[in-house]
């Protein structure tokens, strides 16, 4: 009996130690072998064994463990119900997803984990195209606790869901946000474009260069500025505003010497001037 007990503990403290080391297939088979026995443990074992099915994409596993562990009633309940919701929502469960993740906000009002429940929730309406629905409840995290890791990215979804309602202004809005709040988080990186394309749509391309220039300034080592330039003088010509496209182009040219696209803007700066004659 005492080496079945010393084994389990060494089993559930290994696992723990794999687990804690990212080194999922080991921590698997350890927490694996460690719920076969009963312990006061078992249920935050069975939760680590769901994490590392998570983790390592074995999807149908993860969830069926992520249900033992709360058949088993785990302090870590709404964790788990999170977690269920995600890989629901993965396998496009979508109505199921809902609960496991309306489970978690209505019951665990207080959780760590409710304003990524929040952003779970409102993704599956976005993954669904209820794009009403997803700016509620991206809303509804953003108005909720401005301090969460999770608020960038439901700015720039909420701004897709603004773009697929074709409510431009509001998609710029929310782009701007994120450059002027969180110009130096990784989401930042993929505002350019997008803002552009709102900005056009909206009518207010001329707005565009003061925000890429404010992006730029947080930014300077950001990669893909320079082709975001180049797009955006070439939309000026596009756009027959020349005058802005000449300049806009000649700055181009100036900061960026070397690139493969010099002759192309010299192309559209030089067919910038003949259209102005």
């Amino acid at each position: 009996y005492e080496n079945i007990e010393i084994l389990t503990k060494t089993r559930y403290g290994l696992g723990y130690v794999y687990f804690n080391l990212q080194q999922y297939d080991r921590a698997l088979f350890n927490f694996k072998e460690f719920v076969k026995q009963t312990s006061p443990n078992l249920s935050d074992g069975v939760l680590r064994l769901a994490d590392c099915y998570y983790v390592t994409k074995v999807y149908p596993e993860a969830l069926a463990n992520y249900k033992k562990a709360i058949q088993l009633k785990s302090s870590d309940n709404d964790y788990a119900h999170l977690q269920a919701g995600v890989i629901l929502g993965i396998q496009r469960k979508y109505d199921l997803a809902a609960a496991e993740l309306d489970q978690v906000l209505k019951d665990f009002p207080q959780s760590r984990f409710i304003d990524e429940a929040m952003f779970q929730r409102a993704q599956l309406d976005f993954e669904q195209g209820k794009y009403s629905e997803a700016v509620s409840g991206f809303s509804r995290l953003i108005d909720s606790n401005k301090s969460s890791k999770f608020v960038p990215y439901a700015y720039m979804r909420r701004a897709a869901s603004y773009y697929n309602l074709k409510d431009y202004n509001k998609t710029a809005a929310d782009y701007i946000t994120v450059i002027d709040d969180y110009s130096g988080h990784p989401v930042a990186n993929d505002v350019l474009l997008p803002l552009q394309e709102a900005l056009n749509l909206a009518g207010r391309g001329n707005e565009f260069d003061a925000h890429l220039a404010q992006f730029k300034n947080a930014n300077p080592d950001a990669q893909g500025i320079e082709s975001v330039e180049f797009e955006t003088a070439k939309n000026l010509y596009f756009s027959q505003d020349y005058q802005r496209a000449i300049t806009s182009l000649g700055n181009y040219l100036t900061n960026y010497p070397d690139s493969p696209r010099i002759t192309e803007a010299k192309y559209y700066q030089a067919e910038s001037y003949y259209r102005l004659k």
